[in-house]
């Protein structure tokens, strides 16, 4: 099975305007619903996976989390990890239905073309679906993260508030929330 996307070399080097990732075993090693609070709070993170998020974050780049748990486990798993919240600049909960029309949707949203995204999980069919779905996208297994490079550029944001909002997030990294309403 190919890791990347047909046409992409073993690594790549991608000018990205969104990164989209899994959370249960390509965010973090565990699957949230099957844990408790303790075993969360314990359970360590992809550190391939991380790398990539951070670095992402650094250049600007929106974090988006695209997972099959509900809201409330994500709720959940944020109040175990506080910490890690200000990773993501949005949580996209995907009870039912492929992963790919959430991402095709926020793409559209967004104005991003596929070719500007990279999306991790670690199951094969949620890549295959989105590779056939939402074409162009780099869709990557995270133990290929650490081939992944990010472009060192000015990236387009869409409104002076979300930047400022990941400056902040970057300035503050043990923020839990970031009020930016006023």
């Amino acid at each position: 099975m190919e890791t990347f996307y047909p046409g992409y070399e073993a690594s790549a080097e991608v000018s990205a305007k969104a990164v989209f990732v899994d959370l249960d075993e390509t965010f973090f090693e565990g699957t949230v619903i099957n844990m408790t609070d303790e075993e969360i709070v314990q359970a360590e993170i992809k550190e391939k996976t991380l790398n990539l998020i951070v670095n992402a974050r650094d250049k600007g780049i929106p974090v988006v989390m695209v997972t099959r748990n509900n809201p409330e486990m994500i709720e959940r798993f944020f109040r175990a990890k506080p910490e890690l919240r200000y990773l993501f600049t949005e949580e996209i909960a995907c009870e039912s239905g492929p992963k790919s029309a959430p991402i095709k949707a926020y793409l559209e949203r967004n104005n991003i073309s596929p070719r500007e995204a990279v999306f991790l999980d670690d199951t094969a069919g949620e890549l295959d679906d989105v590779r056939k779905n939402v074409e162009g996208i780099l869709a990557a297994h995270p133990d290929s993260a650490d081939k992944i490079t990010l472009k060192d550029e000015e990236f387009y944001i869409p409104d002076i508030r979300k930047k400022l909002r990941m400056s902040l997030f970057s300035s503050l990294p043990y923020a839990d929330y970031v009020n930016l309403a006023a």
